[in-house]
């Protein structure tokens, strides 16, 4: 009964060893040596291997295990067991070296699971921004076609409202001419506002395209 209490209690520590898989290894190793639980240890040890990098820790930890695997055959030893010693020792560190080569497993395809969601994600936004990018160009070619159609139309109905205002004969006439003159001006000042807000901000054609220029002074005196 005496050497299955520490084997238990190296059992029941397990659970913890994800939080804290240093002290739960040094535990088992302790453990071990009471109740010869090799396989919480084992566990413990790659529980350590998939929660730090460190090669030297790892490389340490697989020596402790199985060093402290093999102290209960040093009592009574003589110097003819050597041989077998070291090939427990062998032994040993090839099943604490599995652990640890398990654990470096879990933990690298672990990061890249983790790289590969970063990766869509990085995708993902890409994309979005493609489609922006898009809609930037749809709005800047849509502004550059209403600067082109409807400013040359208001263009020329301003046009015919200064000759219709030169060539009337009735004083209600001229104003009627000046009225769609002045409107034609305040609708070309409108336009131009809305190929502004049309336009994406950092066009680079923002600043070169041409606006509506009237091709008459837009006083109405």
């Amino acid at each position: 009964m005496g050497g299955r209490r520490p084997g238990a209690a190296a059992a029941l520590a397990l659970p913890a060893r994800r939080r804290w898989p240093v002290a739960v290894f040094v535990f088992t190793l302790l453990a071990m040596q009471l109740g010869n639980n090799v396989v919480a240890a084992l566990i413990a040890l790659f529980s350590l291997a998939e929660r730090r990098r460190a090669r030297r820790v790892l490389a340490g930890s697989a020596l402790a295990y199985a060093i402290c695997s093999n102290l209960p055959e040093l009592d009574g030893y003589e110097p003819a067991d050597a041989p077998d010693f070291a090939v427990a020792v062998c032994y040993s560190l090839t099943a604490a070296g599995v652990a640890v080569l398990c654990g470096r497993l879990v933990l690298t395809r672990r990061e890249l699971a983790r790289n590969m969601a970063e990766l869509r994600a990085a995708q993902e936004h890409r994309r979005e921004l493609h489609a922006r990018a898009v809609l930037a160009r749809e709005r800047a070619h849509l502004a550059r076609e209403m600067h082109d159609v409807v400013s040359h139309q208001v263009s020329l109905i301003a046009v015919r409202a200064g000759a219709l205002q030169v060539s009337a004969d009735t004083a209600d006439t001229k104003e009627a001419a000046r009225t769609i003159r002045t409107l034609s001006a305040a609708t070309l000042d409108e336009l131009r506002h809305m190929v502004a807000v049309l336009r994406a901000p950092g066009d680079p054609d923002a600043e070169l395209a041409p606006h509506p220029t009237p091709p008459w002074p837009c006083s109405t005196a």
